[in-house]
C-alpha cells in the first residue's frame, strides 16, 4: 500500500529519490538525521463543476501528484487484517477556507489515466472505500509523525490545525503494483475563490502514509519488505518512511479564458465551471 505516481501535464521539478540509512537501535545520542531530498507533491484542480439540487454550492475535484512525473504511490502486496486500517495524512485546510465552510466530502486514491471523471475517480483495485478518520487518538498519532518529520526536514512549517486522515480497514488483500494519484472532492460555497486554499504560496507540509493496528499508528516504511515503522524509530530516521514534502495548495486554477465558448453548461452563467468542461473533454487548456 505504499509508494509512488505522476502526471504528465504537471510541472517538471527534477527532484530525485535517496534511499535511506539502515534504522539505528537504542535512544538516539545525535539529533535525527533530515530526511532524503523527497519528490515534491503539488495539486490542481482537474475538474469543477455544480450540481442543481445544491445551488449554494461548487465541488472541486483536486488531484495531488509528483512534480518530477514520477508515480505517487504504487501498492506493495500485502494483506490488510480486520484490526488493521490503511491510511493517508494530509494537510489541513486553511483555517480561514473551513470558516467559510469548505469541506472534504470524498476521497480517494484513483487511476490518474483516466480522464475525464465526473465526481471522484473510482478507487484503485484493493483500496477503499476510503473514510475520514476523526479518533482524536489517531489524528494525534498521525500529527506526532508529522511534527517529527518537520523538525528532521527543516523548511515545513507548522500545520494550522490537526491533519487531514483518511483510512479503509481490513480484511482485504492489496495488490501489487498498482500505481494511483490521490483526490479530493472539495465542496465551496457558490462564488468563492479557489485561490484561498492557497494562503502559503512557497511554504511546505508533509503528507504521508500509515498502517493503523489495533489503535497504534505505524509509519509505513520506504521500500516494499520492510516493517512498518513506529514512532519512536521513525525518530531516528525519518527518511526511512512513505512521507512527501507538499507545496501548501497551489491550487493550479485554469485562468479566465475569453477565447472559450460561453456558458456550456446552461446555468446562466460564463465561469470556470464552463471552462472546465472544455478542460475536461478535450484535456488541453485555452490559449
Amino acid at each position: 500500500m505504499r509508494s509512488v505516481l505522476a502526471w504528465a501535464s504537471a510541472i517538471a521539478c527534477a527532484l530525485s529519490v535517496t534511499t535511506s540509512a539502515t534504522l539505528a537501535c537504542g535512544a538516539p545520542t545525535e539529533p535525527p538525521p533530515p530526511p532524503p531530498v523527497p519528490p515534491i507533491v503539488c495539486c490542481v484542480i482537474v475538474d469543477w463543476f455544480v450540481r442543481p439540487e445544491l445551488p449554494n454550492s461548487e465541488f472541486l475535484l483536486v488531484r495531488y501528484f509528483r512534480q518530477d512525473g514520477l508515480p505517487l504511490y504504487q501498492s506493495n502486496p500485502m494483506p490488510l487484517f480486520p484490526n488493521q486500517l490503511c491510511l493517508c495524512s494530509l494537510p489541513p485546510l486553511p483555517t480561514a477556507a473551513i470558516g467559510a465552510g469548505v469541506e472534504v466530502v470524498g476521497f480517494s486514491f484513483g487511476d490518474p489515466n483516466n480522464l475525464p471523471w465526473i465526481g471522484l475517480p473510482g478507487n484503485a483495485p484493493g483500496y477503499g472505500p476510503f473514510f475520514s478518520q476523526q479518533d482524536p487518538a489517531l489524528v494525534a498519532q498521525v500529527q506526532q509523525f508529522n511534527n517529527v518529520y518537520a523538525a528532521a526536514a527543516g523548511d515545513l512549517i507548522p500545520s494550522s490545525g490537526p491533519p487531514q486522515v483518511f483510512g479503509f480497514g481490513g480484511p482485504g488483500q492489496i495488490p501489487p503494483g498498482v500505481i494511483f494519484d490521490v483526490f479530493q472532492l472539495i465542496r465551496i460555497p457558490r462564488g468563492f475563490d479557489p485561490r484561498l486554499l492557497c494562503p502559503f504560496s512557497g511554504a511546505m507540509g508533509a503528507i504521508g502514509l500509515f498502517l493503523g493496528q489495533d489503535g497504534q499508528v505505524l509509519a509505513e516504511p520506504v521500500a516494499a519488505g520492510l516493517p512498518p515503522i513506529p514512532l519512536a524509530l521513525f525518530a531516528q530516521n525519518p527518511g526511512a518512511s512513505a512521507f512527501y514534502k507538499f507545496k501548501w495548495y497551489p491550487l493550479i486554477v485554469p485562468p479566465p479564458c475569453p477565447l472559450c465558448p460561453g456558458d456550456i453548461n446552461g446555468d446562466g452563467q460564463r465561469n470556470f465551471a464552463d471552462l472546465n468542461i472544455l478542460l475536461g473533454f478535450f484535456n488541453v487548456p485555452c490559449p
